[in-house]
């Protein structure tokens, strides 16, 4: 499988910087502007459910299943961001689970994605003071989409991952804010252990409705 690229939006780029209050980025206008993830990390509740799992689950395993994950997570997007980009063999030397996670999604990846126009591509939006790096903007069956790729230990019902949908909907209002393009859907794939993935489609025109975005606004 061969993908078409298409230089459809100029990509410029942003500076990351970690803060004791978590990652913000240094615009091109000088602003610092706050994470999409940092942000959504930071809202009510967040902070204190995850410390009631690491209470229940105790630091040592807590500290082992982040390290998994993350770890699992970057190599799985590495992999993807290779494959998108057509290189030869993009699962050579890594890790076995990850690669096994990637051929979940390797065959819908090829029946989904028509062309790709950017990747890991820095976006920020002055209107809700966001920003971050999104990690696809691609065509999916004739419609302008912005991807997210998530790796899961389980299956996830759609209540449960309202946070991945915000997040693809601020990256849909930063397309339009930059570069007057109208996002058409928003797509999640889920690659999930030992499991079919999963794939999710939002509205982010819905999406960017919810209170989150109009009380940054309002700040």
């Amino acid at each position: 499988m061969e993908f078409i690229h298409e230089d459809r939006f100029e990509v410029h780029s942003i500076e990351a910087i970690t803060t004791e209050s978590g990652r913000r980025y240094k615009v091109p206008n000088g602003e610092m502007l706050e994470s999409i993830t940092t942000a959504l990390g930071n809202q009510p509740g967040k902070k204190e459910g995850l410390m009631k799992w690491r209470r229940r689950v105790g630091e040592d395993e807590a500290n082992r299943i982040s390290r998994k994950a993350s770890g699992r997570g970057t190599a799985v997007h590495s992999i993807i961001e290779d494959y998108l980009n057509n290189k030869e063999d993009p699962c050579k030397d890594r890790m076995p689970d990850a690669v096994a996670m990637f051929k979940q999604l390797q065959p819908i990846l090829d029946k989904s994605i028509s062309k790709v126009y950017m990747q890991e591509a820095p976006l920020w939006s002055y209107k809700y003071r966001l920003a971050g790096r999104v990690d696809c903007i691609a065509d999916i069956k004739g419609k302008l989409s912005v991807v997210d790729f998530k790796t899961s230990m389980k299956i996830k019902k759609r209540e449960w991952v309202k946070d991945y949908f915000l997040q693809t909907a601020a990256y849909s209002h930063m397309i339009e804010e930059m570069y007057g393009d109208t996002v058409d859907q928003t797509v999640i794939f889920i690659a999930v252990e030992d499991r079919d993935p999963q794939i999710f489609v939002g509205d982010p025109h819905t999406d960017i409705q919810d209170s989150f975005f109009q009380e940054r606004i309002d700040q």
